[in-house]
């Protein structure tokens, strides 16, 4: 009996990621070793914000290309533009992230830079 398919192995992973990532978030969370302070519930709703303004994104990006990922279209082609769709929900969500104050370029180039030799 045809349901929905493939997709349903990608919801069922999807939905299996984010119940693993809450199990332990909580886990962790009640055996003190991930402490909500301040600054994270401050952000947490500026990162939902800017995943939801992600998702319109990539949302209306999808519906504007559908006709370009059709069978007939060389996969180089639909490669790129998956590519350029992956590129643009990265740039959205940072610029969203930057703009809510969710996060800050700058607090992420910090935790990548080394410590000077002394």
């Amino acid at each position: 009996f045809y349901l929905i398919g493939f997709v349903g192995i990608a919801i069922a992973t999807s939905l299996a990621g984010w119940v693993n990532a809450l199990a332990l978030g909580f886990t962790l969370h009640r055996q003190g070793h991930f402490p909500l302070d301040a600054r994270l519930k401050r952000r947490i709703p500026r990162i939902l914000f800017s995943s939801l303004v992600m998702a319109a994104v990539l949302w209306a990006m999808s519906a504007y290309l559908a006709t370009s990922f059709a069978a007939n279209v060389p996969s180089p082609v639909r490669a790129t533009l998956l590519a350029g769709m992956v590129s643009g929900g990265l740039a959205t969500f940072w610029a969203a992230a930057e703009f809510s104050g969710a996060a800050h370029f700058d607090e992420l180039l910090r935790h990548f830079r080394r410590p000077r030799a002394k």
